[in-house]
């Protein structure tokens, strides 16, 4: 995990991190005068017990205030549990003089590591440089990171409760009972809009997978139900599980949540690409981005790639430089020079015959895009079935420090792919993963038309690239 100071005014961010996990979230301000240094009072007749006196308690508050609304910000993309209970306070002389005038240079302590792994650090230190986040949004998304890190953690019902105190504080206004909270929900179009799609989601995720089924999303996934109806039904588990009685023969098992498993996962989904739509709109506003680039270029912290595409028929081809505000080659930042090359190369009228993307960093192979033998026939194109064409898609990523395999099949319309209908079709599949999990560590990937075993196209990141 890549990690710099990043500073704005006299307050930084910066991280400690431990084998690729992000052990603590540092805010660091300077110019801060050495009486707010911890002092020991020793014993006397009044007090036998020596005492720790923390007078700088202001810059913890304003150190939980800042990163409340980061982590707004940064939770569509990344949870990070941190423990805002027990918060690490040091000290460190900021010119000689104030040598030996700070008895205790480190107070507090820490805990866990629940999720605090798998975010590229220019989002995290882009995140730090958003000003202003809604008070409403701060509470809202809080109740959503609470979520994930209990449905982590297997406390699904806890999940599934913070998830819909999201959607409570957000949309709700304040108001309680189940026909008004439904009513209200019904007039979110963005709450509709991600219901819609965690319901397709789902549907193609048991065609594939065939899970098990939850009776407490029955009516979510009729196909004659109603958005009334569909969103009532979330609105009824949430009663239910939120007013829990021990006199009610239907109460749930608190040592049993696997039941609710698959209801706090819909939910989670619908209210995390909420989150996200929310961060990613944040993290890569023009300004933020800009800002962020300069903090990079100015300290030196950057990485410079150079991406080679290639033509069929020799023609000219562009030779691209890019410079990257990050200092470790990523697979996401592989990812990112990828889309940004093809996106030039349309602009440049010289996709629709590319063959292969070539590029490298620090004088080592970064990542490497190439279509298939197809592309070099006469036609320079190659044919499925005359209706209902799909194509597969294999990829191997990393999770947890080891490389797992994932596949999946998206349906077509066309019947004869050419060279840029190749490059359409691995924007379409980086989208579909990216969509599924943002996270996601795309080290190879294979586009397959049908049940053809030679590739469309493919995908490898190069040995250098860090997790």
């Amino acid at each position: 995990m890549e990690s710099w100071p990043v500073r704005a005014g006299d307050t930084s961010l910066f991280l400690e991190c431990e084998s690729g996990v992000v052990k603590m979230v540092c805010v660091s301000y300077s110019g801060v005068g050495i009486e707010n240094a911890p002092q020991l009072e020793a014993c006397s007749e009044s007090s036998p017990a020596a005492r720790i006196s923390l007078p700088g308690g202001i810059y913890i508050e304003s150190t939980v205030e800042k990163l409340m609304e980061w982590q707004t910000v940064l939770s569509g993309q990344q949870v990070f549990d941190l423990d805002f209970d027990n918060p690490q306070l040091r000290f460190r002389a900021e010119n000689p003089s104030e040598d030996g005038m700070i008895p205790i240079t480190s107070f507090g302590s820490s805990r866990g590591e629940i999720l605090n792994a798998a975010l590229d650090f220019d989002a995290i230190g882009k995140a730090f440089l958003v000003n202003s986040v809604d008070h409403v949004r701060v509470e809202s998304v809080a109740h959503f990171r609470e979520g994930r890190i209990a449905y982590a953690s297997g406390r699904h019902v806890d999940a599934y409760n913070n998830y819909y105190l999201f959607l409570e504080t957000r949309y709700c206004d304040g108001k309680f009972g189940n026909e008004r909270q439904t009513k209200l929900l019904c007039q979110v179009p963005d709450f509709l809009k991600y219901l819609n799609e965690a319901i397709v989601y789902f549907r193609q995720e048991a065609t594939e997978k065939q899970p098990r089924k939850s009776k407490h999303l029955e009516e979510v996934f009729k196909p004659d139900s109603t958005a009334y109806k569909k969103i009532e039904s979330l609105v009824l588990l949430r009663g239910h599980l939120r007013h829990h009685s021990l006199k009610s023969p239907h109460r749930w098992n608190p040592n049993r949540q696997q039941e609710y498993e698959m209801p706090a996962r819909f939910l989670g989904l619908v209210v995390g690409n909420i989150v996200l739509s929310e961060s990613l709109r944040d993290i890569y506003d023009p300004v933020i981005q800009e800002k962020f680039r300069d903090i990079s270029s100015n300290a030196g912290l950057k990485t410079e790639i150079k991406v080679s595409t290639y033509r069929i028929d020799r023609k000219p081809t562009l030779v691209v430089d890019m410079t990257f505000p990050t200092t470790v080659t990523s697979t996401r930042l592989c990812l990112r020079a990828t889309r940004d090359t093809i996106d030039l190369c349309e602009n440049k009228e010289q996709l629709s015959d590319t063959t292969k993307l070539a590029a490298e960093a620090n004088g080592l192979e970064l990542f490497v895009a190439e279509v298939g033998i197809w592309a070099y026939t006469v036609t320079r194109s190659v044919k499925g079935m005359p209706e209902r064409n799909y194509i597969r898609c294999v990829f191997e990523y990393l999770k947890a420090g080891a490389v797992l395999r994932g596949e999946f099949k998206l349906p077509i319309q066309r019947s004869t792919i050419d060279v840029l209908s190749g490059w359409r079709l691995l924007e379409s599949c980086f989208d579909w993963i990216e969509n599924r999990d943002p996270t996601t560590r795309i080290v190879t990937l294979r586009i397959f038309l049908n049940e053809f075993e030679s590739p469309l196209i493919r995908y490898a990141v190069g040995a250098q690239v860090k997790r």
